[in-house]
């Protein structure tokens, strides 16, 4: 297709201004998580700009987690 927009979790680093060394955390199957936002997050305490595309974002995004029972 290429077109259209995707959700994304930026992070840039607290301190300083210009320019920083940049990663892009991919997830797994189940998109977008809690767990992948705090990679993220990590990655920007260390001083890295880094970028959490969610690839489910056409499919509704992350889905609720599922039950156990």
């Amino acid at each position: 297709m290429g077109y259209g927009s995707i959700k994304a979790y930026l992070v840039k680093p607290a301190s300083g201004a210009g320019k920083w060394p940049g990663v892009v955390v991919v997830h797994e199957n189940r998109g977008l998580n809690p767990y992948i936002e705090d990679v993220a997050r990590r990655l920007g305490v260390a001083g890295f700009l880094a970028l959490a595309p969610d690839g489910l974002t056409p499919l509704g995004g992350y889905p609720a987690p599922m039950k156990q029972g």
